[in-house]
């Protein structure tokens, strides 16, 4: 059973390294938007990947 009150997995309550951001696995996406919500910037996360800006500024 499922109970509300409890919290199930939480992809951005977790601390994201910038190893993490720069390897490419099947969670990448998730990474990266977890970053960016917890206070990377746009060009620190380019910096990281080589991923456009405007990709980045889509994600944020």
């Amino acid at each position: 059973m499922v109970d509300k009150h409890i919290t199930g997995f939480d992809p951005y309550s977790r601390t994201i390294t910038d190893d993490e951001i720069s390897t490419l696995t099947d969670e990448h996406v998730f990474i990266l938007a977890t970053a960016l919500r917890h206070g990377y910037t746009i060009e620190r996360s380019f910096q990281l990947t080589k991923i456009d800006r405007w990709f980045l500024y889509k994600f944020a």
